[in-house]
């Protein structure tokens, strides 16, 4: 079975934000990132405290290395994958098995890059050992397909199984990282191997879920599958090169013209405040599947969740800004408390963020990837713009300054592709309603409840 142009939809009624099995999804989803949120933030604490700010940077660039390798390379197979398996256009089999041959070739091809990259006589590869840089190589196919096939659980709205593979990558790399780096002292290189062995855990797993669950087997390779996959990846490879570019423009300016310390400095600052949108993404999750198979991609159900993830992530982000100092104090020492001031700026940036980060599954879903290209790809210009003028002048806040201008042009740009396209005024679209408030309080509800009946069961 080949994808054709026009996805299959399912018809539904529009107009309502009824859910379905969207709360208990969302509950499932919710708790997942949480978890993955709380796993990354304690293994972000151990690496602060371990490998100091110096040996910090020396990680974040090495990471860096690793994610625009396969950013590049990957030409966003893997999101092309996850929605021909949301929309029903393709079996989980076929998008699978098509899906790892075009991440297994784009490896390679990044991979072998890569090799000849590192032979340059650039700054960027005095910033951390080349061993670190010969494991991010090895990295490259397994951050990939672990990406790809959590996500594709959650595309299946499989999300019980979804929250345990997440919650399993982040636990494994956090022991990971207490051995190798804590226990060993093997510096960024042992963080370096516990972010490559636990995406191989989170691609085992997943497969297994996948092979007992629903039946994974090898297809045979059609090359007009693989055509539709690549042309859909591409089509949001401009959104997904950009997004990373903006979260990653400010470690990589400073890789070429700023110490290692310096680098670690920004790098645990972005974490800090850049992961909550982590959160948005649980609404991401659930969204797609839903938007992917409904024929006006429940425009009203997307703009509510716009509007309750800037209300989850702002209540959040504010507590960030009230306790900053002490929260950098405790989990990453005193020789972090410089990044105090970066965290207050890059806040306003993620709360601007938050809300249009939702937009994205409509684009996607309503087979329209190119305006979220479009609007990231804007977003990027003007950070680099921004870190070009400003840098040399300010130093590292330049940095969070460049990111926050770019969420908020970013955001501004899609909230007006989704205005075009979905026919609602921006008066409907940030219009507070009782059922959001609703909205919000049972997915917290139903968090609560899990983890109560966890706790005591």
């Amino acid at each position: 079975m080949s994808p054709s142009s026009t996805v299959p939809r399912e018809p539904t009624q529009t107009g309502g934000v009824a859910l379905g099995k969207g709360p208990a999804d969302l509950a499932f989803s919710f708790s997942a990132k949480v978890a993955q949120l709380v796993l990354l933030m304690a293994t972000q604490s151990c690496l602060a405290w371990f490998l100091g700010p110096a040996g910090r940077g020396s990680f974040a660039v090495g990471m860096l290395f690793l994610t625009l390798l396969y950013l590049f390379f990957l030409l966003g197979a893997d999101a092309a994958g996850r929605y021909f398996v949301a929309s029903k256009t393709l079996s989980l089999s076929e998008a699978i098995v098509h899906t790892s041959v075009l991440i297994a070739v784009s490896s390679v091809l990044a991979m072998g890059a890569g090799l000849l990259i590192m032979r340059l006589p650039l700054p960027f590869f005095a910033k951390a050992s080349r061993e670190t840089f010969y494991l991010s190589l090895l990295g490259v196919p397994g951050q990939a397909t672990a990406g790809c096939f959590t996500l594709t659980l959650a595309a299946l709205r499989d999300f019980k199984w979804f929250a345990v593979a997440l919650a399993a990558q982040g636990a494994s790399q956090l022991v990971l990282t207490l051995v190798f780096v804590g226990l060993l002292a093997w510096g960024p290189e042992g963080a370096m191997l516990a972010f490559v062995l636990s995406s191989a855990f989170a691609v085992l797993l997943s497969a297994g879920i996948f092979r007992h669950k629903y039946g994974l087997r090898w297809v045979k390779l059609e090359f007009a599958t693989l055509w539709s996959i690549l042309h859909y990846g591409i089509r949001c490879y401009l959104a997904r090169i950009s997004i990373q570019i903006n979260v990653s423009a400010g470690t990589l300016i400073l890789a070429f013209f700023a110490t290692e310390s310096e680098i670690g400095l920004f790098a645990v600052a972005s974490v800090s405040t850049t992961r909550i949108l982590l959160l948005p993404d649980t609404l991401i999750q659930v969204l797609i599947p839903r938007v992917a198979q409904d024929a006006t991609g429940r425009r009203v159900l997307v703009a509510q969740c716009a509007r309750v993830a800037g209300v989850l992530c702002g209540g959040i982000l504010l507590l960030l800004v009230v306790f900053a100092r002490s929260a950098v104090r405790i989990l990453f020492g005193p020789s972090f408390l410089e990044i105090v001031p970066l965290i207050y700026i890059l806040a306003v940036g993620v709360f601007i963020r938050s809300s249009s980060a939702v937009l994205g599954p409509y684009m996607m879903g309503t087979n329209h990837p190119g305006v979220e290209s479009a609007a990231v790809g804007a977003g990027t210009a003007v950070n680099l713009l921004l870190l070009w003028l400003l840098l040399p002048v300010l130093g590292l806040p330049a940095a969070a300054i460049g990111l926050a201008g770019n969420h908020l042009v970013t955001s501004s740009l899609l909230y007006i592709g989704f205005s075009r396209l979905s026919g609602l005024s921006f008066g409907e679209i940030w219009r507070f309603r009782r059922s959001d408030w609703e909205m919000l309080s049972t997915l917290l509800l139903s968090v609560a409840r899990k983890v109560r009946t966890r706790l005591l069961g």
